[in-house]
């Protein structure tokens, strides 16, 4: 007899909801932690103002050859709050965004104009919208070609006060996608189950559904096999979402790094969300304390993290100050203090000078932060989640002139061994077309950025060749991968 597709699914189905019924999660491990293998990860830490020219640049040691790669310290004018970290840390000189000097879209704005280049290195689809999938999605697709790996496939998030004038994740060309803003909202979506361990009859309950899936999986190929040709291939379609269903309700029940209490959130209570200082501490606090634990129970593998501008009460702009140097906020104040030309008074100002260095440090303190909580998590191995993970600081713009040279981007972290680190990775400037936005600071062209997205790719597993514009994209950063 042969069956009809509308019967066949409707008694797969049936099947298959009552395997997915119920509130407890299956208990069986992971695709990728099969034999006991830590997972690597990545963080992206998106600051959208980037840095202080002069300011991040590692200083050379007394003696050293003058194109050292080693021989360097952190700088502690904005750094110094990084320099426990000195062997996990990588610098770059002369990085670019070189897929932007053949751009033939004009941006809608200088702020679009690094925005749509910065996470995905490619040419614009339109003014306002990126032209190709960002790394952070690129490398979550990588780790999830084989079917879900862990529960949440990307964790995107945005501190307050951050402006939309960027695209920080996208998954193909065009608009970017939501962030979470709300750390509550963070919580629920990573720890949907809350913290602790399963109730006592997870692993009845867990051998259940799993007999349950084994069953509709049977009676799914018996039943494929009557079947002709566009019937058999959408039976076998749905045989294949059935597969996908169980490994997502597998990865939900995986005990790994225990995930926190909801308590974590209690700073949130009584918090006044009008207060724009109070709510950035806040909730950039909360961000990088869930990022490690999200990270360290396999919730996910892939975070982003974007900040904007700090407020003026994390660095010190008062009203009295906004007065005296007749600027309107302190972005505007950016601008002004690293004025290319030097034309503008307040480029040389201490007091201006002194807040915008302030605003970066609120930064660099959040950074900190997030390396404390991933150095202070042990994997099975003895080694740090830190050794685990390589984070990595980008950035929109390169200072607050709008240049595209010479990006201020720095990693932490070996991500498993796959990454030397404790290197400066230098890069001669050569000669390149004259393009209008080039900054008057530099001259001739760096490094593109996409070498260095394509290194992140390859050392999260990845085997492509390319990232991005590929006449920018020239391959891995030299000696950066191990191997």
């Amino acid at each position: 007899m042969t069956t009809s597709r509308r019967s066949f699914l409707r008694r797969a189905s049936a099947g298959a909801a009552l395997a997915g019924a119920g509130s407890t999660p299956l208990l069986f491990p992971s695709r990728s932690r099969a034999g006991g293998e830590i997972p690597k990860r990545i963080v992206f830490f998106y600051v959208q103002s980037g840095s202080m020219p002069g300011r991040w640049n590692p200083i050379m040691r007394s003696g050293a050859p003058a194109n050292s790669e080693t021989e360097w310290d952190v700088n502690p004018d904005l750094h110094g709050d990084l320099a426990a970290y000195r062997d996990d840390l990588n610098y770059f000189e002369n990085l670019d965004f070189r897929s932007e000097y053949d751009d033939p879209t004009d941006p809608a704005n200088a702020h679009y104009q690094g925005g749509t280049h910065a996470m995905s290195a490619a040419h614009r689809l339109t003014g306002n919208q990126c032209g190709g999938i960002s790394i952070d999605q690129f490398i979550a697709d990588h780790i999830h070609a084989g079917g879900p790996a862990t529960p949440v496939r990307s964790l995107e998030l945005r501190v307050s006060h951050g402006s939309t004038e960027g695209q920080t994740s996208a998954r193909e060309a065009g608009p970017a996608l939501p962030r979470i803003t709300e750390p509550a909202d963070a919580y629920d979506r990573l720890f949907p189950a809350g913290a602790g361990m399963p109730d006592p009859d997870a692993a009845r309950l867990a051998l259940r559904r799993r007999r349950i899936f084994d069953l509709v999986a049977g009676r799914s190929a018996a039943m494929a096999n009557d079947l002709r040709g566009s019937e058999r291939e959408r039976a076998e379609q749905y045989g294949e979402s059935v597969s996908d269903l169980r490994a997502r309700l597998d990865l939900m029940g995986i005990v790994r790094g225990a995930p926190p209490d909801r308590s974590i959130l209690d700073p949130l209570t009584g918090l006044d969300w009008s207060n724009e200082t109070d709510v950035y501490r806040a909730v950039s606090d909360l961000d990088m304390r869930l990022a490690a634990a999200a990270l360290h129970s396999d919730a996910t593998r892939v975070i982003s993290i974007e900040f904007g501008d700090a407020p003026g009460g994390e660095c010190g702009y008062t009203s009295e100050l906004a007065a005296s140097f007749g600027t309107t906020d302190t972005h505007d104040l950016t601008h002004k203090v690293n004025d290319i030309s030097l034309r503008e008074p307040l480029s040389s100002d201490p007091r201006a000078i002194e807040v915008i260095r302030q605003q970066h440090l609120a930064s660099t303190r959040r950074m900190r932060l997030l390396l404390d909580e991933l150095a202070m998590r042990t994997e099975s191995d003895g080694q740090r989640l830190l050794d685990h993970t390589v984070v990595v600081y980008v950035s929109q713009i390169a200072d607050g002139s709008h240049c595209l040279q010479g990006m201020p981007w720095f990693t932490v972290g070996g991500c498993g061994g796959a990454l030397r680190t404790g290197h400066y990775f230098r890069n001669t400037r050569r000669d390149v077309a004259a393009r209008r936005w080039i900054s008057p600071r530099w001259d001739g062209g760096g490094r593109a950025h996409n070498d260095l997205f394509l290194t992140l790719a390859n050392a999260m597993g990845s085997s492509a060749s390319t990232f991005g514009e590929p006449t920018a994209c020239t391959g891995p950063v030299p000696g950066m991968l191990v191997g």
